[in-house]
């Protein structure tokens, strides 16, 4: 459907007297007048979770389920499944008196299941299965962090979730409560357009598929945008959580990745927060657009981001704070071709964050490996142009190699600073750093500083690794 609904519907038992390629309205098996659970309101693509648990047997290793969307008001939900020869879908069901598996049927459409702890499971938009069990001593990424004796993100301070206790402030706008809890493998795009203010979304347990250039050997279905908020959504909102993973080819070009405009977190709220998701191996990795002024990026972590790191493109003024991004083409863009966007008087403040470039197949300039710079401004030299000014604060910026156009362009957008202390600068490639610094930098050729910056970031961050 387009949007949400008042019920995400019910699921009832159902008889399992039918077969696939016959079913039809008429030939539908008996169901089951008494609902097993029911879902409330729900978003657009909101991924829910039904427990069956009423309906467990003995003995039984079958069960045939229907849901049905009864909404008061015919606001109706639609369900959505995907089959395929290769990789089906399926639902799998661990049970703690069992020594192996259970698995379910059921009869289009797909349903989303979840079972009592010590059990989860977990299943998506979709139908990928992801299935990790809290208890057996085993950590199971992404969904565990730990699991009793198996603590070595967190020696000694493992949860009863099977989570590691969060570092800092990460996932602090949880605390409030999240009105939205998303979970499983999406392939498909989560996408909603209006969020009610103050609207918390906990995503720590979701894997979202970003595909653009898939590689031959492993096909996925095109996503370029896993999770697209906004644009008439109230200001205040927060996403916590969740693991952004393209299933790119690692050999893509910079024009490949780049041909078709995408972002694994694209948001056009006002005074939005992302807290604490990993991204790896998407074109821009995170992209505030249109209303997003006032954003915070915090306790995030980027890898292998093709093309920018943040892409502020429709030049917003916003914080990025405790963020690791380790391998970006570019950092920081904030150059919008649009002349009626004038950001010349906002602020982008970038804090106690670690920030390295790396060179990435095919650049635009030639060659077959390379990366442009920290700062995409508009009109580089220029202090009076449309972007944004810059504060740094505490940051460590790391390269090995100049970028792929004049040296001046490896420094600080001139004119452009407004604030800046405590600074290092990691410069790994020959002779001196190619561009004139500010004094709130320091250039050091110890790699070690970086390591040790990253290990140290990552001991304090054990949920969104690796």
């Amino acid at each position: 459907g387009h949007a949400g609904s008042d019920s995400g519907g019910n699921l009832h038992a159902a008889g399992c007297g039918w077969n696939e390629e016959t079913l039809t309205w008429n030939t539908r098996p008996a169901v089951d007048p008494l609902g097993l659970a029911s879902v409330g309101a729900v978003q657009r693509r909101q991924v829910v979770a039904f427990d069956f648990t009423a309906a467990l047997e003995p003995g039984r290793d079958v069960y045939c389920f229907a849901l049905s969307s009864e909404s008061p008001t015919f606001d109706d939900v639609i369900y959505s499944s995907r089959e395929g020869k290769s990789g089906p879908p399926a639902v799998e069901v661990l049970v703690d008196e069992a020594p192996t598996s259970t698995s379910t049927t059921t009869p289009p459409p797909v349903t989303t299941t979840s079972t009592q702890p010590p059990v989860t499971t977990t299943t998506t938009s979709t139908s990928v299965t992801t299935t990790t069990v809290c208890g057996n001593g085993v950590a199971e990424p992404p969904l565990e962090s730990c699991d009793g004796a198996d603590d070595a993100a967190c020696p000694g301070r493992c949860q009863g979730n099977c989570r590691c206790p969060g570092a800092d402030d990460t996932f602090a706008c949880l605390a409030s409560g999240a009105g939205i809890v998303v979970g499983g493998t999406l392939a498909d795009s989560y996408y909603s357009r209006a969020l009610g203010p103050g609207t918390v979304i906990d995503a720590r347990d979701a894997t979202f598929v970003h595909c653009s250039q898939p590689d031959p050997s492993n096909p996925c279905a095109t996503n370029v945008y896993p999770i697209n908020l906004g644009p008439i959504s109230a200001p205040g909102d927060c996403w916590a959580g969740g693991r952004i993973i393209g299933a790119n080819r690692l050999d893509a070009t910079w024009s490949e990745m780049h041909s078709p405009n995408n972002a694994g977190f694209m948001f056009e709220n006002g005074s939005f927060t992302v807290d604490g998701i990993r991204v790896d191996d998407v074109g821009d990795g995170i992209r505030p657009r249109g209303g997003a002024g006032g954003f915070l990026i915090k306790d995030v972590w980027l890898s292998y981001i093709r093309d920018d790191c943040v892409e502020n493109d429709h030049l917003n003024g916003g914080v990025v704070d405790d963020s690791l991004f380790d391998g970006c083409f570019s950092a920081f863009s904030a150059r919008s071709l649009d002349t009626t966007i004038d950001g010349h008087t906002n602020l982008w403040t970038i804090q106690n964050t670690l920030v390295r470039l790396q060179p990435m197949p095919g650049p635009p300039e030639g060659g077959d490996l390379g990366h442009k710079g920290f700062f995409k401004w508009i009109d580089w030299g220029d202090p009076n142009s449309r972007s944004p000014m810059l504060a740094l604060f505490n940051d460590v910026f790391m390269a090995e190699e100049q970028g792929q156009f004049s040296a001046d362009r490896m420094g600080i957008p001139p004119g452009k600073l407004a604030a800046c202390a405590n600074n290092v600068m990691v410069w790994l490639g020959p002779g001196d750093y190619p561009a004139v610094l500010p004094d709130c930098f320091t250039v050091t050729k110890d790699r070690s500083v970086w390591d040790s910056a990253v290990a140290e970031w990552i001991r304090r961050h054990p949920e969104l690794g690796p």
